[in-house]
């Protein structure tokens, strides 16, 4: 945890962290959060002070601790902020309402009637979708609007650049085009990074050094580097699906060949033989298919289960790859399309993995709500406005 520091011009930053330190830990004492943060205690009163005038903290029980004066503890007052997280998928956009404390309070999802989306039918639905959770639920100050989509993307301009499987989807300023039908500010992110940013919100920010493999509609990585989601250059790292395994494998939908997701991606699951000129391209059908797959396996089907198993143990030989290169020590598999085949893919992951890089990198599943990628790009929006998160 970074220490805080005594200056005037950094108040809020110093009001961030306070923030921060109290969401994690549920309740925290004065004296506790002087003693994490290294502020003075007059600094702690002020700050205090100021969260609790704007109703973002309260004091609720009181603390026997020893023979000292009991300790008033200071919890987050959840309803006093919200943010909304979208999720655009290839085949449905999903919306949730959350709370200060970064907790779901409200979720729904709309399938699309048909497919390829495209950007402008995307958000004239999401504002719609919007506009409903905001009348049926009349939330306190709602704080921004964060969107998750496949990339690649520009998180910076809040610009879609071409985004795989998506079809009309080149150069899209989805940032500006959302703020101005819905009104609220925007910010714009890749969805494997607010997956796993909704992942390390859930679990008290412990992850450090991690990937999150994301099977959803495609295969893609949301990277924790130092604690921290890492973007990268031109903030499209964890383009893991993008990453070639065989150089004269398949053709896959973005124009390479032998890439991870051309190779074993849900996709490519069940579709019979395919010449090599012929990409497995992401549909409804190629979705139901998989998950009819993921179903025959867990009831029993040998073949069913031999074909998971061998698409999983391809994507644990990639997974240990990007262990290699980054010196992760953990790695979760997350994703809609794992919901129905967890252990399969869970199992020979580890195994494939293990065998390259040793039993010390945990594998284990991340959440598998279908809400996390909404989820992690609403609580990007608290991130910014009142946890000092990137």
């Amino acid at each position: 945890m970074p220490a805080g520091v005594n200056l005037d011009v950094v108040r809020d930053h110093n009001a961030a962290l306070v923030l921060s330190l109290v969401r994690r830990s549920g309740e925290l004492s004065r004296v506790q959060v002087a003693e994490r943060t290294g502020l003075t205690g007059q600094a702690i009163s002020k700050i205090i002070a100021r969260l609790l005038a704007e109703g973002l903290v309260h004091e609720a029980r009181r603390e026997v601790n020893g023979r000292g004066k009991p300790r008033t503890m200071l919890r987050l007052v959840g309803p006093a902020r919200h943010a909304l997280g979208a999720h655009i998928d290839r085949d449905e956009l999903r919306l949730v309402l959350v709370e200060l404390t970064g907790e779901v309070v409200a979720s729904r999802a709309r399938t699309y009637e048909r497919t390829p989306l495209e950007p402008a039918t995307a958000v004239a639905m999401l504002g719609d979708m919007v506009a409903e959770m905001v009348a049926e639920h009349s939330p306190a100050e709602i704080t921004g609007l964060g969107i998750g989509l496949p990339g690649p993307l520009d998180h910076a301009s809040g610009t879609v650049l071409g985004a795989t499987h998506l079809p009309g989807w080149d150069k899209v300023p989805l940032a500006e085009l959302a703020a101005e039908r819905t009104g609220l500010p925007v910010l714009v992110d890749k969805d494997t990074n607010t997956a796993i940013l909704a992942e390390n919100w859930d679990r008290g920010d412990t992850l450090n050094d991690a990937a999150l493999v994301y099977v959803g509609t495609g295969i893609g990585a949301g990277l924790l580097l130092g604690g921290r989601v890492h973007r990268g250059a031109r903030t499209n790292a964890g383009e893991f699906g993008h990453t070639t395994l065989s150089v004269d494998g398949p053709l896959c939908a973005c124009g390479r060949r032998g890439c991870v997701e051309a190779l074993c991606g849900p996709a490519t699951i069940g579709g019979g033989p395919r010449s090599a000129d012929e990409a497995a391209v992401w549909t409804p059908e190629a979705g139901a298919r998989f998950t009819a797959i993921c179903t025959a396996a867990r009831d029993g089907d040998p073949d069913a289960a031999r074909e998971l198993a061998g698409a999983a143990r391809l994507l644990g030989v990639a997974a240990a790859d990007l262990v290699a290169l980054l010196d992760i020590d953990v790695v979760l598999l997350g994703g809609r399309a794992l919901r129905d085949c967890s252990e399969i893919y869970l199992r020979e992951v580890a195994r494939a993995l293990h065998e390259q890089e040793g039993e010390s990198v945990v594998v284990a599943l991340a959440g598998l709500d279908p809400d996390q990628v909404a989820a992690g790009a609403a609580r990007l929006v608290l991130g910014r406005t009142h946890y000092a998160m990137q």
